[in-house]
């Protein structure tokens, strides 16, 4: 029979002293010292609470329109960042494209606990099915991420700059000998 040693949550040995959580208020003195953090932890908060009270916050609806006040300045009155080409206002679309946003990353990170963590309790209890989801993850790794370059035709380099004198672009014979004249 063994025995088991307890010891208090400030041992070092078990990760205590030094890191976020350790000690009363550990995490929010590790967020005051690092002010990028709490700049960031702040927005985000921020962000949140303007998408949780989003109808509270925005003026209009994010459809209304006001056909006789299109295209307004940002700082107009009853507009805070202008209107678009129909009158909408900006800053309640903005509103409630964040609430649309949130939404999505919040239902597809409860989507993937979902699915990923009993599948990855099932996978490591048989290893039948570890095999399986393995060569399935690796499937799906060896295809790679669509970019936005190959919908829009765009190649991974910009093009050089157009030569001034001919309108060609660079290199090319007349500046260049060993260029593609």
């Amino acid at each position: 029979m063994a025995i088991i040693e307890i010891r208090p949550a400030t041992d070092p040995g078990l990760g205590g002293g030094t890191g976020l959580g350790s000690g009363r208020g550990g995490l929010w003195r590790s967020l005051r010292s690092n002010r990028l953090g709490l700049a960031g932890g702040i927005l985000l908060a921020l962000v949140v609470l303007a998408a949780v009270f989003a109808p509270l916050i925005a003026p209009y609806g994010p459809a209304e329109v006001h056909f006789a006040t299109p295209f307004q300045k940002p700082g107009t009155v009853g507009f805070l960042l202008g209107t678009d080409d129909l009158g909408r206002d900006i800053f309640s679309r903005m509103v409630y494209g964040m609430r649309a946003s949130l939404e999505v990353g919040a239902l597809s990170v409860l989507l993937s606990v979902l699915v990923g963590v009993p599948l990855g309790l099932l996978a490591g209890y048989w290893r039948w099915l570890d095999a399986i989801v393995s060569r399935l993850t690796d499937v799906t790794l060896a295809f790679p991420f669509p970019d936005h370059r190959r919908r829009t035709g765009r190649d991974q380099r910009p093009e050089p700059p157009e030569c001034r004198s001919c309108h060609r672009h660079r290199p090319h014979s007349r500046h260049d000998p060993g260029g593609a004249g």
